[in-house]
């Protein structure tokens, strides 16, 4: 969804936040982008729809979903959810995740 409408006509909050950030703010190659320009791939697009990283902190990655129920489904995955992102950036920048009720 990276990048593209759905077909709804809608575009994620995530991806209009990324754009902004990446034009105005020219953050292009900060961890959290990165982090971004991969999560869809590495998480697949059942979690990518439902869950979207808000924030890096030293290794801690702080992901936000729309209910305790997405946070409780997600602990499930999240060593597999980390090693995907990390082998998807080539490199150790997330160590740990924690999810949070978030927009």
């Amino acid at each position: 969804m990276a990048g593209e409408k759905s077909q709804k006509g809608f575009e994620h909050i995530g991806d209009i936040l990324r754009n902004t950030l990446e034009k105005w703010l020219n953050t292009t190659g900060e961890p959290i982008t990165r982090i971004w320009e991969v999560w869809d791939a590495a998480v697949g697009s059942g979690i990518a729809d439902n869950a979207r990283p808000a924030y890096l902190k030293k290794n801690l990655l702080i992901v936000h979903v729309p209910s305790s129920v997405w946070i409780q489904q997600l602990q499930f995955s999240k060593r597999t959810i980390i090693d995907n992102i990390n082998n998807a950036l080539g490199d150790r920048l997330v160590s740990e995740i924690k999810f949070k009720i978030g927009p």
